[in-house]
């Protein structure tokens, strides 16, 4: 991909993944430094793009790092997606 529409057209055709992972991820919810099943599922998911994924940073389990490619630019995401306690963890409607 050399450009922004490239990664655009790259998106869209893949929006369907991202909705299936997301759709996954909220109907089992977990709650901090639990989220075995969402984690996996997502270093999965970013393994099967060519990711190499190294786990267990900070000494939490679940906390991954994946990394693609080398050079510049160097992007970065953080999820927070753990469920709270207590609080609804249903859709809204």
């Amino acid at each position: 991909m050399e450009n922004r529409q490239d990664i655009a057209d790259w998106l869209d055709e893949h929006q369907h993944r991202f909705t299936q992972l997301s759709d996954e991820i909220w109907a089992n919810p977990e709650v901090a430094f639990r989220e075995f099943k969402s984690s996996k599922l997502q270093a999965d998911f970013l393994a099967a793009e060519g990711f190499a994924i190294t786990w267990d940073l900070g000494g939490i389990s679940t906390a991954f790092v994946a990394e693609w490619g080398d050079g510049k630019p160097v992007i970065g995401f953080a999820g927070e997606y753990d469920a709270l306690p207590g609080l609804s963890q249903k859709e809204s409607t």
